[in-house]
């Protein structure tokens, strides 16, 4: 942002990004400094506001995100886990129903 208040130097000053003649300024600059020297400052507070929320954003989507990837790697891990206990199960399942047929048929015959 440009300087707002008594004209410094040769040349002119920048005022909200804009070059303006000194001739062309000293009568403006003395009307109106007064009333933007608030505007000024507000537009400074509403900056720093601006930055803090950006930043508050900023911290709570990087904390969302954790916590999403977080929660889905502990989903695939119990999903994994699970489908190896039901293999495992059904496996010893299969493994027991074929030696009792097997010693069911080798006792009777």
């Amino acid at each position: 942002m440009g300087s707002v208040g008594p004209l410094s130097g040769v040349g002119g000053s920048h005022i909200y990004g804009c070059f303006f003649s000194a001739t062309s300024l000293n009568q403006w600059d003395v009307t109106f400094s007064p009333l933007l020297k608030p505007i000024s400052l507000s537009l400074r507070k509403l900056a720093k506001l601006a930055r803090i929320l950006l930043s508050v954003v900023v911290a709570v989507v990087v904390h969302v995100v954790v916590v999403v990837v977080v929660v889905v790697v502990v989903v695939v891990v119990v999903v994994v886990v699970v489908v190896v206990v039901v293999v495992v199960v059904v496996v010893v399942v299969v493994v027991v129903v074929v030696v009792v047929v097997v010693v069911i048929i080798t006792n009777h015959l």
